[in-house]
């Protein structure tokens, strides 16, 4: 049934997007045709497809590092009330500094090179994940952890067995924002501080006023938010059994 009203929002679209490319002339909508071959020239070129695995690169850098850092600090919250009232204010500010402003401190400590991509998605994911997991950790029923202790499970099972499990619906739901987050804040940082990845290729094709190419590399982003989050899902599944 889900896949039913996928395939009917994904015709109305691409409907809207065809009288769209009628009406407008190709400078301000281009065609789905100059679309699907733009993204063919840029499958089919070998330097542009190492474009894409740089930006894959920057992208699982920072989900690596934007994850561990957000469950180690929710974790910590969750379970430790002082811990708790002293990053409340950090997560906080974090949440609403904009992140041009960390792009900009970002390029001042790494420079044009793609690095402050990597910075500003691991500050915009971290909120997220640490909240979270806070969260989960918080709304972990008691009863089930007093239940351990009285059959004396070791903390490592009860970890695994009680408090993992609880997280999970917690972790899912922030990993899905923060994937999204993170393959937006990677490309716009690509955007503005280098003429490498996915970002630097829409920055040289806006600036040769090729919105076709434009659009061509937002889908191939969307396409690798897709494939990061089915690739993680089957390997948690696959954890699981």
């Amino acid at each position: 049934m889900t896949q039913k009203y996928n395939l009917i929002s994904f015709g109305i679209m691409m409907t809207v997007w065809w009288i769209g490319s009628l009406i407008f002339p190709p400078l301000v909508v281009p065609s789905i045709k100059m679309v699907g071959i733009s993204m063919m020239r840029i499958l089919s070129s070998a330097s542009l497809r190492f474009q894409i695995i740089l930006t894959l690169e920057r992208l699982l850098i920072s989900l690596f590092f934007g994850n561990c850092f957000g469950f180690l600090i929710g974790y910590c919250a969750g379970v430790n009330v002082t811990f708790r009232k002293l990053v409340k204010p950090m997560i906080a500010l974090l949440q609403v500094t904009p992140p041009v402003a960390l792009l900009i401190i970002a390029i001042m400590w790494f420079g044009f090179n793609g690095k402050p991509a990597i910075v500003i998605a691991v500050f915009a994911i971290l909120p997220t994940i640490e909240i979270s997991v806070q969260e989960g950790i918080l709304h972990i029923n008691p009863q089930l952890i007093q239940m351990g202790k009285t059959f004396k499970l070791s903390r490592e099972l009860i970890f695994k067995n009680i408090v993992l499990p609880s997280l999970a619906p917690h972790i899912a739901s922030g990993w899905k924002i923060s994937l999204g987050i993170a393959c937006k804040t990677v490309v716009m940082g690509e955007v503005l501080t280098t003429s490498t990845g996915i970002g630097g290729n829409i920055s040289d094709a806006r600036l040769n006023l090729e919105p076709e190419s434009v659009i061509a590399w937002t889908i191939i982003t969307i396409i690798l938010f897709y494939c990061i989050d089915l690739f993680v899902k089957k390997l948690l599944k696959k954890g699981v059994n």
